[in-house]
């Protein structure tokens, strides 16, 4: 006879605010941890009383899991346990306030493919509005640092990076390269300033890409990255 299953009262749907804004509707996020949460899970839903709805469910278990559900994205974060600590190059520059909008022009530019936008039944517009939000609260403080490559002093950022100091170890929030200077190593020298980062903090440093998204996996295995976990992000819709 098998044990009885135990409810995890832990399992909360989390009031997602900034994805929120974002819509213009109520969002919510929650980790399920195996098929034992799926029950609890019926049930956090059960209490909404919103009409309308996403809530972002993001977990290990495949697709077949969770039929109820859009599958949005495959995501792997890459893990570094001894971060080089190499002399940063002179194109790499600490990110001043009037580089914001640059980056954000680099992001509107160049980024197609965040999970927002991958959501058909997101509203036109809202992922970029995402990325937008994103980037602007990294230069309001997200961010423990932002590198910028430049060129020149004097030119303007063609790619950046954003990076969150935690207790043990160092995360690349987000990074972009502007679609006319990809392919140039520009993203290989903002890792490299990453890495230093967090090497000169003795911490570890982790960064998360789409599964799909071949160059940047290629990229981290070179720098002597290793996989460290995979998760699927799927989106369940509720009033629409």
């Amino acid at each position: 006879m098998q044990p009885a299953k135990k409810n995890n009262p832990e399992l909360k749907l989390r009031l997602d605010s900034f994805t929120a804004e974002c819509l213009g509707y109520p969002a919510y996020m929650v980790m399920l941890e195996g098929e034992d949460d799926l029950q609890d899970f019926q049930m956090a839903l059960k209490n909404l009383n919103d009409p309308k709805a996403l809530v972002v469910i993001k977990t290990a278990m495949d697709a077949a899991k969770l039929d109820f559900a859009k599958l949005i994205e495959n995501s792997i974060t890459f893990g570094k346990q001894n971060p080089e600590n190499k002399p940063v190059t002179e194109t790499i520059y600490e990110s001043q306030p009037e580089d914001e909008q640059t980056c954000l022009d680099i992001v509107e530019r160049s980024v197609t493919q965040s999970r927002m936008q991958n959501d058909s039944q997101i509203p036109s517009g809202a992922g970029q509005l995402f990325n937008r939000h994103w980037i602007e609260n990294c230069f309001k403080g997200r961010a423990s640092k932002i590198y910028v490559w430049k060129a020149n002093p004097d030119s303007k950022a063609t790619g950046f990076c954003a990076l969150i100091e935690k207790s043990d170890h160092v995360v690349v929030d987000y990074i972009a390269v502007d679609s006319d200077h990809q392919g140039k190593g520009i993203g290989g020298t903002l890792m490299q300033a990453a890495e230093s980062y967090a090497a000169s903090l003795k911490k570890l440093l982790y960064v998360t890409t789409q599964q799909k998204n071949e160059k940047a996996c290629g990229l981290y295995k070179s720098l002597g990255f290793d996989i460290k976990t995979r998760l699927n992000c799927f989106h369940l819709h509720i009033g629409q």
